[in-house]
């Protein structure tokens, strides 16, 4: 049976790795909160939509007030969905499908219809850059994990290689193979999810600067400019 719960957050949530036997579409109608599952970690804001497939073992953490709506859907329509999790912006129409579910009773008819629009919305979107793919790969979960603890490191692939004991170009195939990015887009999406993340916890530039890897605070604005065309200044706003 298909059914959805609405989420009022306080402050602080932290959910433990847990997994559901449906499929999870949640939409952030205000907020802020970061997940990650096996395979990917994710930020997902205001106007967002997360899609995470049955089984799908996954943890998340809220720091702020936020309010969402968890549409969980049964495994016999949740298996026909995609069987990647996937993070997109929500349109218009998405958003009015789900306030449907979420406020009244739909006949079965309509709501089948009602979820297969849901789902084009879904597969035809492009990704949102919020998602950060990981890797399987012993060598490149080295690399990530060292990065994703320490984002200002600026290491090459060719240095990495020597501390992993692999040639630079078998990474950069893994890389491609199991990320779907490069090792240099790899990082600037690392960076992008951790600056919007350094800004919600009210960091300066100058702060982020030194955090991201960037030699000072107007570096910092003029690549955050470029990469999400904002200033860091009314992003904050938009915070």
């Amino acid at each position: 049976m298909l059914f959805t719960v609405e989420r009022h957050i306080n402050k602080v949530m932290i959910e433990p790795v847990h997994k559901h036997d449906t499929g999870q579409l949640i939409y952030m109608k205000q907020g802020f909160c970061v997940g990650q599952a096996e395979h990917n970690q994710w930020l997902i804001q205001k106007g967002m939509l997360v899609w995470i497939p049955p089984n799908v073992s996954h943890h998340a953490e809220c720091k702020y007030d936020a309010n969402l709506i968890a549409m969980y859907l049964p495994p016999e329509i949740a298996e026909t969905w995609p069987d990647k999790i996937m993070l997109i912006d929500a349109s218009k129409l998405a958003i009015g499908i789900i306030d449907k579910f979420t406020n009244d009773e739909v006949e079965p008819i309509k709501a089948t219809s009602l979820l297969d629009f849901l789902l084009e919305e879904l597969i035809e979107s492009k990704p949102s850059n919020n998602i950060l793919p990981l890797p399987t790969d012993r060598r490149l979960v080295q690399i990530t994990q060292s990065t994703i603890r320490n984002p200002s490191i600026k290491i090459s692939l060719n240095e990495w290689a020597q501390k992993v004991g692999a040639c630079e170009r078998t990474l950069s195939r893994l890389f491609i193979k199991e990320t779907g990015l490069s090792y240099k887009c790899w990082i600037n999406r690392l960076k992008h999810n951790k600056a919007l993340t350094g800004l919600r916890d009210g960091l300066t530039n100058e702060e982020l600067s030194l955090k991201l890897g960037f030699a000072s605070g107007d570096s910092f604005s003029h690549w955050f400019q470029k990469e999400f065309n904002c200033s860091p200044r009314n992003m904050r706003k938009g915070m």
